[in-house]
This record gives C-alpha cells, structure tokens and sequence, in this order.
C-alpha cells in the first residue's frame, strides 16, 4: 500500500468486512493443510526500545514462563501444522545473533524455517541530510527482499499462494490466520490488510483511509488534528496477506 498525500483532503473510509465469517475460516484452514500458505516474519529490529539488549524477537514476553516472541511465534506455527513454511527477515545488525538463537533452540522444533537479511540506509538528520550512521531499510521493503532472496522462488515451486505477513512485536498476531487467507481466496485480491476499529482519536496508531479509489495507510504523525478523530475507524495494525505473484 502506498502512504496517502496529506496535503490533499481525506476522502472516505474504505469499505470493510467484519470478522467472524466461519466459512473464510473454514477455507483458510484447507489451504494452510494443502501446503499453500507461507508466512513472513519482520524481526530486523532490536529490542532498544523494550529495554532489551538484543534482537526484539529474543525479547521475553510471557509472563510466567518468560517465553520469547520467537518461541511464541513458532509454538502458532507448529499448533496450525508440521509442515508449515515460516520464513523470518533479520537484519546484518542481529542476524547472526537470531539464526544462533534458533540454532541453540533446535528451530523450537520447526522443520521448514528460513532466514534472509533486509538492507541498510544511511539515517537522515530533521533537515533530510544523511549523517554518519546507517540502520535497517525499514519494513516496507521487506517483500523485496524477499523475493530477491531464494526463498520466494522455493516456495512458490513448492505450490506456496500466500503470503502471511506479521510483526515480530506483536505477540497476538497468528502466523497462520485461516479466517484471514480463506477471506482473502474468496475476494481474489492481491492484498488483504487485517485491522481494528479505534476507540481513541489519541492513540498512536496508523489509520486505514481511501483516497482517490485507492486505500492508504496514514500514520498518526501525519495527521491534522480533525483527521485524527474517529470519522475514520480503522487502524491499521499491520497484518497482511499477500499473493505470492502480487
């Protein structure tokens, strides 16, 4: 999805579906048995932000057993079937640290994981001019590094159609979302974005809009105060799923 203009009035809210559909659910699950649902995992960042010293998906989330983003991730995943492919992008600042993590975990007993590694961009100070330091190229290239890698070839030959996409940081998100693929089958679309509906015109959240016959997503930060309210229910949460040609 391409990021709205703001300089240009907010025309309308898309159109949207309610969950709950259990014949969408009922078809995704069918898919995901037949082999043809991968999913992707964005994990590049660190955990700088949660106070954690290391990759974010290292970071200990369960209350009790203190278990990890990564082993909560991968626990969905063997829960929705054995056999499913998961396919997580990492970044050259912790790549190494991830794939050991999983190797000294015996892949959390997953038997089709692959790893690939997003790019760098030098950073940029308030005035747009790079400075002497480089980080991750962000999440929305993640799909280009994917495909450049030969994990998408691989697992479009093996009969792969879709492509679920979730953030490493949020430990509700289901790798393997039958409701969500069997929705996005029967709409025969090349994009599928999950969201929720907003209760605080405040909350630091992306919003879903449609502007000129095409949807957008307009991040918080960009937002007039009118804008922010809740005239536009939908928030993105960043879950999508993609076709494998799209």
């Amino acid at each position: 999805m391409s990021k709205a203009n703001t300089q240009n009035p907010v025309e309308k809210q898309p159109p949207f579906h309610e969950v709950g559909n259990p014949e969408n659910a009922t078809r995704g699950r069918k898919l995901i048995r037949q082999g043809k649902v991968g999913c992707l995992i964005v994990a590049g960042g660190q955990g700088t932000r949660l106070g954690f010293n290391g990759p974010k998906g290292m970071f200990p989330i369960s209350v009790i057993k203190h278990k990890t983003l990564f082993q909560l991730f991968a626990e969905k995943t063997l829960a929705a079937g054995e056999n499913l492919p998961l396919a997580i992008m990492t970044s050259p600042l912790n790549d190494k640290q991830t794939r050991d993590f999983f190797k000294e975990h015996n892949d959390f007993g997953l038997k089709h994981i692959s790893f690939f590694t997003q790019g760098m961009l030098p950073f940029e100070n308030q005035d747009g001019n790079p400075i002497d330091e480089t980080g991750p190229d962000g999440n929305g290239r993640a799909l280009h590094h994917f495909v450049n890698s030969s994990i998408w070839k691989q697992w479009h030959d093996q009969g792969v159609r879709y492509l679920n996409f979730v953030l490493v940081d949020n430990p509700l998100a289901d790798p393997f979302d039958g409701e969500l693929i069997g929705f996005h089958d029967r709409m025969r679309s090349d994009v599928v974005v999950k969201c929720i509906k907003r209760t605080d015109p405040d909350e630091k959240v992306g919003i879903i809009i449609e502007q000129e016959g095409k949807v957008h997503v307009v991040e918080y930060s960009e937002l007039s105060d009118d804008e922010r309210s809740l005239k536009h229910p939908l928030a993105n949460i960043s879950l999508f799923s993609f076709t494998m040609d799209f």
